[in-house]
């Protein structure tokens, strides 16, 4: 039987070699490479970040993980280990401030016992890691914004969502829970459907080939613990090409930095997904003004197909 010591140098090497063989993998793709192993201060509560690439004009923090079956692998991204690589995220982006303008995304590398590689991009849910706040402007400038977020001007300013912090908390735990099922049902769910998660209703957008797969994608979304609504936008169609997706996220990324920089508009309030070129927001809106203000700068963003509204107002409306 090996030793701890062992077993830890062993895990190690094997860890090692499987984020080398990703970021290769990776370059094949186009991405370019920025840092690899990125370590941080102790006593910071981040980890260590395997892989920062560049994927076009988004800067992607990438975690690699090496284990018997990719859904074991999915599974090791346990809620802890998502803030501390938000952490990290923060620490490196407080270093490198020549990316300040750039766009970032969560993705995890899988690979199984036999290497094969299966790459998920925008997988990690927000996990809110200030004990002060649940969405704050770094003192770098740095907002979180759903999956991405973007580098602002607003040095050390704090935004506080209107809604109580006990309903974001509720959203991540449905959004993780889903994409944990979706996972264990089939790892393909996890990679073509895109979960956003508003005060216990969810919107699924995406596309499926199958109308049985669409169904039993609802269908979890349907079983999942404190869930009130599930929007069904899942096309029935092949997924979308990387290019389209790329295209997609260009747009959305576009929209949420216009609502952000825009007095009036509490940015925070709303979630935003392109799917396919047309626009899907759920949230809630401080009055009908706000709402039209909104649609405004999406009418005016160019790529756009259509619009799928799913915002409520405030009731102090």
């Amino acid at each position: 039987m090996k030793s701890k010591a062992l077993q830890g140098i062993v895990s190690y090497f094997k860890g090692h070699a499987a984020e080398n063989i990703a970021r290769q993998w990776l370059e094949k793709q186009g991405y370019q490479f920025i840092a690899q192993n990125v370590k941080t201060q102790r006593g910071t509560g981040a980890c260590e970040l395997d892989l920062v690439m560049m994927d076009k004009k988004v800067l992607v923090f990438i975690e690699v993980k090496k284990r018997k079956t990719t859904e074991q692998a999915m599974q090791s991204i346990l809620p802890n280990m998502q803030k501390r690589l938000y952490k990290g995220a923060e620490n490196f982006l407080s270093q490198n401030l020549q990316y300040q303008n750039a766009d970032c995304r969560f993705d995890v590398i899988c690979f199984d016992e036999e290497n094969n590689i299966t790459h998920l991009q925008n997988v990690i849910s927000m996990i809110f890691f200030s004990s002060l706040c649940f969405l704050l402007i770094f003192l770098t400038g740095c907002t979180f914004i759903g999956t991405t977020y973007n580098i602002t001007s607003k040095v050390g300013s704090v935004i506080m969502d209107e809604r109580d912090i006990a309903d974001d908390w509720t959203d991540t735990k449905i959004n993780m829970s889903i994409r944990t099922d979706l996972a264990k049902s089939k790892i393909s769910y996890v990679m073509d459907i895109e979960i956003t998660v508003f005060e216990g209703e969810v919107m699924l957008n995406g596309a499926i080939p199958t109308i049985e797969d669409i169904e039993k994608i609802v269908e979890i979304a349907w079983q999942t613990p404190e869930v009130k609504k599930v929007y069904n936008e899942i096309r029935l169609d092949m997924p979308s090409s990387v290019a389209q997706s790329s295209a997609d996220a260009l747009i959305a990324s576009s929209v949420r930095t216009q609502l952000l920089a825009t007095g009036g508009i509490t940015s925070v309030n709303y979630k935003i997904t392109v799917d396919n070129g047309k626009l899907y927001m759920m949230g809630i809106a401080k009055n009908q003004e706000e709402f039209n203000a909104v649609i405004n700068i999406i009418q005016q963003t160019s790529g756009i197909s259509g619009i799928v509204s799913h915002v409520r107002l405030s009731k102090e409306e």
